[in-house]
């Protein structure tokens, strides 16, 4: 067993932020400021294009025990929403989920040479998937028919680590390191603009920073005992 501890940064730029606000006022470019001032509430769903950071999971060193091999890109979706008490603040949650691909090259390379096999195959299963759930403050300024937003949150993240299955000479049996699921304090910030183009209905584009520490435990089936070298 492995029980590794590591940082998880990631950037979030959305594609789209599609917003339902409820307000008191026919919207019209000119009582924007009014209206949304008055009752600038919503809820939106929201899909990004996602960057890891420099951390750990996006190595690929197969002699560092800590590397996670995620690929650099990913995607994240998930539903927001903010209540305004006043015209400017507001509390807001929001529910996300990430997915990364995972690189195996060097991984296929090293446990060739370590398990002593002419022909190695490592297959990765799922890809690294992360769930989190955060909560905290936001602050928005109306401007006509256009709102400039901050946010700071704070929760709780689980991870999910991609299954690898280890093929030594096409022949079994398969070394599976398993799926190991954690979780640990997360939380984001983030600054965007929404659109209005009525009184109930906004796009808009946000960038955000996250970070979490999941606490992650590693298995493994059908390691060989006596081989004290390959990486596990």
């Amino acid at each position: 067993m492995k029980k590794t501890i590591l940082a998880f940064i990631f950037l979030h730029f959305s594609f789209f932020q599609v917003a339902l606000a409820q307000n008191t006022e026919r919207y019209t470019a000119l009582s924007a400021r009014d209206a949304y001032a008055k009752a600038p509430s919503f809820v939106s769903v929201f899909g990004n294009y996602s960057m890891l950071l420099n951390t750990n999971y996006t190595k690929t060193e197969y002699a560092n025990s800590s590397a996670g091999f995620a690929e650099g890109t990913g995607w994240n979706g998930g539903l927001q929403g903010c209540y305004f008490f006043s015209p400017n603040f507001g509390i807001g949650a929001l529910a996300s989920y990430s997915i990364y691909g995972t690189t195996t090259e060097n991984l296929t390379t090293g446990y060739r040479t370590d398990l002593q096999a002419q022909n190695t195959t490592v297959l990765a299963k799922n890809g690294y998937q992360l769930w989190s759930t955060l909560g905290g403050l936001y602050f928005t300024l109306p401007l006509e028919a256009v709102s400039f937003d901050l946010h700071g949150l704070a929760g709780y993240a689980s991870m999910t680590t991609p299954e690898l299955e280890i093929n030594r000479n096409n022949a079994s049996p398969i070394i599976t390191q398993r799926r190991a699921t954690g979780g640990g304090l997360a939380w984001q910030a983030g600054v965007g603009i929404r659109i209005h183009f009525s009184d109930a209905f906004s796009m808009g584009l946000h960038g955000d920073y996250f970070s979490a520490i999941p606490d992650l435990d590693f298995t493994y089936l059908n390691f060989p005992a006596a081989n004290t070298t390959a990486r596990r």
